[in-house]
């Protein structure tokens, strides 16, 4: 997973629709593949970086591992296809999700609660707005982020 990572990274499959850089910044990453504007290889560039980055999510929530891609650092468009974008949305809330199991809290901190419920409301919202076609596919991912994170509402989350 770590090459596969890497390898994205590399390719500058992360920054697939950053803005031109206008800064004289002394530090420039390597290109290996060369700028595109087709939009064909613009989406083949998107769904690479894209199924990377929540088989990343998976491996993680499977595993307890950290990720190894880091959201702030992606300037990617979701696919155009609407399934490929759940997918990946739902990627991203499964990260969001395992990093507060992950995270530790001090024992008499209510922010572990507090982040909890917050999680939980994004995570609410996010369903909620989803075309009911989708919530009734048998997208496993989709599934298993939704139902990872829902049966705490019903207990105390901490």
């Amino acid at each position: 997973m770590a090459l596969v990572n890497r390898l994205s990274l590399v390719l500058s499959l992360h920054t697939t629709d950053a803005l031109p850089k206008t800064d004289k910044s002394s530090l420039k990453p390597i290109t290996l593949i060369p700028s595109t504007a087709t939009p064909h290889d613009l989406e083949e560039r998107r769904r690479c970086f894209w199924a990377v980055f929540t088989l990343d999510r998976f491996v993680s929530a499977s595993t307890g591992w950290p990720s190894c891609l880091s959201e702030k650092d992606i300037q990617v468009h979701l696919p155009n296809d609407k399934q490929w974008a759940v997918c990946v949305e739902s990627a991203g809330i499964l990260g969001k999700v395992t990093e507060w199991l992950r995270k530790k809290y001090p024992s008499t901190n209510n922010s572990r609660e507090d982040d909890g419920h917050e999680l939980l409301r994004k995570l609410e919202t996010w369903w909620d707005v989803l075309p009911p076609p989708i919530k009734l596919q048998e997208n496993v991912l989709l599934h298993a982020t939704f139902n990872t994170y829902s049966p705490l509402k019903r207990r105390k989350l901490r």
